[in-house]
């Protein structure tokens, strides 16, 4: 059986971009506590704002799943603990 060279160049395309992010998270440098902490609010109100097309596309996706699944109950709470986990600084 003969590889897929074409997934192959897809892949090495982004060599250069991994290496170039690998080497910056090796500096230390990253965004603001603020920014991080806007960005899972963000994060949040996108995902109850739209909170009925995703149970609707997890449904479809997982057909034993209910129609009623709610991300209400646990949106919120993630979001609170990933911002608990963040250190100010």
């Amino acid at each position: 059986m003969k590889p897929d060279t074409n997934t192959k160049s897809q892949v090495n395309s982004f060599q250069g971009l991994f290496d170039r992010q690998k080497n910056l998270f090796a500096t230390g440098i990253t965004r603001s506590y603020e920014w991080r902490i806007e960005q899972l609010d963000r994060m949040g109100r996108l995902l109850q704002e739209n909170e009925k097309s995703l149970q609707k596309a997890v449904a479809q996706d997982f057909k034993t799943a209910t129609k009623n699944t709610s991300l209400n109950f646990c949106v919120p709470g993630e979001v609170m603990y990933q911002k608990s986990q963040l250190k100010d600084g």
